[in-house]
This record gives C-alpha cells, structure tokens and sequence, in this order.
C-alpha cells in the first residue's frame, strides 16, 4: 500500500513452481494500475515447494474425476486444495 504523500511501496512476489529456489528476476511490468512506473525486484526467490512426486501426481490425477462434484464431496475439496499451490504437500477435508 502506497501511503499518502509517498510514492514508493514494498510488496511480495511469490514463486508458485514446484522448486526450492530461483536465481532469477523477473522486473517486466505487467499491472493495470495506471500509478505503478517501475518494479525492482531486490532479491532471488526462495521458499518455493519441492518437486511433485510421481506418486503425488499420480494420486492428484486420480482424485481429479471427483473437481466437478456440484454437491462438494470430500475427494473434491481434497482435490482442489491441492491443487491450489505447489507448496500444499497434504490437506484433509473435514465433514
């Protein structure tokens, strides 16, 4: 958030990939705030997931005939929530 009388911010960049860290930057402005000039990425991501095990995938894929459930079966939610980010290793859906 950009405080009043200022005109510079700090924020956070996630990297949602299934690897640990990234040497790389990424300053390419793409936003549809008309206020924002210039990015500056000021450090190298880190704190991503691990890699997805096969057998992780195989599980998700699996579980991924239960996504279009309209009535919300536990299998759905388990799915989607895994889904949802490289870094959620396990999740249980409760009733």
């Amino acid at each position: 958030m950009i405080k009043k009388g200022q005109s510079k911010a700090q924020g956070i960049l996630e990297l949602d990939e299934f690897i640990q860290s990234k040497e790389s930057k990424t300053e390419f402005l793409q936003t549809p705030l008309p206020f924002v000039a210039k990015i500056k990425q000021l450090e190298f991501f880190s704190g991503g997931a691990s890699e997805e095990s096969d057998e992780a995938l195989r599980q998700r894929a699996v579980m991924s005939v239960h996504r279009f459930s309209t009535a919300g079966s536990e299998k759905g939610y388990i799915y989607h929530g895994l889904s949802a980010s490289a870094k959620i290793a396990s999740i249980k859906a409760l009733k």
